[in-house]
């Protein structure tokens, strides 16, 4: 049973984007069209999980809840150690976010060895799609999704340069935003049971991803001058297509703003069910 659920974990979890078997994830989601970027981060990663989850009624009882949690624990460490390398040394804006969401399923699988995961699988699906969304318009405009070749977003584009800052703020961990929230929420259930080694790790490598995420995003938002030719293009959608994609994004930042100071009394009885029901933790 044990081998059995190695076995699950390494078949869904390269799927989910676990580290080390992540090598698929951010060619295809910086290759993607902004759209299935959104879908393949926010929906599809979320689900393989779902599918390691299925497998825990019948292996916990067999082989004991501390042998699911430290596989958990193994991977998500993992995950977030071979995330942080990634994202100081990334070039590419797209495939910055693609290793970000390594990082965030790391935390989930942390998460679900510890306590607190699907509130942040809540959040991460919130936060990374409006990423994605900012990215999709950032590239068409630029022409490129080179950060050196990105420059002046929230001058040229006041309200992108804005939803961008929110989606990167929340992404990195930064309060009062949703993603905090979780993270703190996991951080917190590691100290009560204990579990200081994982704390500790995750707590190392989470100042790396902050500082990779902000610096570079930063350069593309505020920076004012850009390295090389940049081909800068305004946008040609129509009214209605700019009204209906900057809704979506503007909903979802609002989204991420509410969640940070309150969880809706509907959706945490909704969180507390699922958890009873997956008897996760």
């Amino acid at each position: 049973m044990k081998l059995a659920f190695i076995f699950v974990i390494v078949g869904y979890g390269t799927k989910a984007g676990l580290a080390p078997l992540h090598s698929w994830l951010p060619d295809a989601h910086s290759q993607a069209p902004t759209p299935v970027s959104a879908l393949l981060s926010g929906i599809l990663l979320n689900t393989a999980f779902y599918g390691i989850l299925r497998f825990l009624s019948i292996v916990q009882p067999s082989c004991g809840e501390s042998f699911t949690s430290n596989l958990f624990l193994i991977f998500g460490i993992i995950s977030v150690g071979i995330s942080a390398v990634f994202i100081m040394i990334q070039s590419n804006f797209k495939r910055l976010l693609a290793y970000s969401s390594i990082e965030h399923m790391g935390i989930i699988s942390l998460g679900f060895g510890i306590g607190g995961a699907l509130l942040h699988v809540l959040n991460h699906a919130l936060a990374k799609p409006l990423m994605f969304f900012v990215s999709g318009k950032i590239q068409s405009r630029f022409g490129s999704t080179s950060i050196d070749k990105v420059c002046g977003v929230i001058s040229r584009m006041p309200l992108l340069g804005i939803l961008t800052f929110i989606g990167i703020l929340a992404l990195s961990g930064t309060p009062p935003f949703n993603v905090f929230i979780s993270e703190f929420t996991i951080l917190k259930a590691a100290a009560e049971k204990g579990r200081w080694v994982p704390m500790g790790l995750f707590l190392f490598f989470v100042i790396f991803i902050f500082f990779g995420l902000l610096s570079n995003f930063g350069k593309m938002l505020f920076s004012s001058e850009c390295s090389g030719d940049i081909t800068y293009e305004k946008s040609h959608s129509s009214f209605l297509a700019e009204a209906l994609s900057y809704g979506v994004m503007i909903l979802l930042a609002l989204l991420i703003i509410t969640f940070g100071f309150t969880i809706p009394s509907a959706l945490d009885t909704l969180i507390k069910n699922s958890v009873i029901v997956l008897g996760v933790k």
